[in-house]
């Protein structure tokens, strides 16, 4: 009776040091004989003082004028999967990302670093390690960053405001989780489909 099946119960999002559970559902994309996944964690734990991380943790800040990502702990291979995240505080200019990585990206890091890859302020997109490539438009305090990752393609497209910004990455394989990063005091919501998405999914 809640739209989905449910297919598993696991640690979704983790903001260190403390984890979120997650529910990982299946919601149908509305194409035929096709699928969107959609990470949907359950209501927020009581609320812990030593977590860095509000509204059931599933919001990202960092103070300090340092890099600081969280990664999910659901690992998907394969399917289409989208999510949101509402940049609701700026930080430094051009120094925050979104995007997705492997197990291996490391937390002390930007998005798209090695391991991940990320759509950044600026209006560019770095992809494991390499170097910026001009994308789509800036954002900025405000902005909601769609982010649709078709695993079955290999492909990844960013929406700003719900308009897309065109194809990121292609030819993608691997296990891949969602990421973003923070630094000097800029802030991430991330939406999984806990709620409803400020923006309608692609199909």
């Amino acid at each position: 009776g809640d739209g989905g099946d449910r297919v598993g119960v696991a640690p979704f999002l983790r903001l260190l040091p403390r984890e979120a559970v997650g529910v990982l559902r299946r919601a149908r994309s509305g194409v035929p004989g096709g699928r969107v996944h959609r990470l949907l964690p359950p209501p927020p734990p009581p609320h812990r003082r030593d977590e860095p991380g509000g509204n059931g943790n599933l919001e990202q800040t960092y103070s300090s004028a340092a890099f600081r990502s969280v990664r999910g702990t659901i690992g998907v291979a394969s399917g289409k999967l989208y999510w949101e995240g509402a940049f609701t505080a700026g930080g430094t200019a051009n120094a925050s990302g979104i995007g997705f990585a492997l197990s291996t990206a490391s937390l002390t890091s930007f998005a798209g670093q090695a391991g991940s890859w990320g759509y950044l302020q600026g209006g560019v997109t770095r992809a494991n390690g390499g170097g910026s490539v001009s994308y789509g438009a800036s954002y900025t305090t405000g902005d909601v960053i769609g982010i649709a990752l078709d695993l079955d393609a290999g492909t990844c497209t960013f929406y700003k405001n719900g308009v897309s910004q065109g194809q990121a990455f292609s030819g993608l394989s691997g296990t891949f989780f969602p990421f973003s990063d923070s630094y000097d005091n800029s802030k991430w919501i991330l939406n999984f489909g806990q709620r409803p998405f400020t923006y309608t999914p692609p199909t």
